[in-house]
């Protein structure tokens, strides 16, 4: 009984220890991550003369 009683507690040990540092590391890249720079997004479609955004075969790239 003290065996399985041992093993439970180191098994519950490792369980906090795992979910505290998800929860760091979760919390420390939600800080770092997120910029709202207009210079970071990039336009997916090109916006050149002559480019119909309407049809379909011209974004073929």
């Amino acid at each position: 009984m003290d065996g399985q009683r041992a093993a439970m507690a180191l098994a519950l040990a490792a369980c906090i220890v795992v979910a505290g540092a998800s929860t760091f590391l979760l919390l420390q890249d939600s800080e770092v991550g997120v910029s709202n720079d207009s210079e970071s997004m990039v336009d997916p479609l090109l916006q050149d003369e002559g480019h119909d955004h309407r049809n379909a075969s011209q974004h073929i790239l």
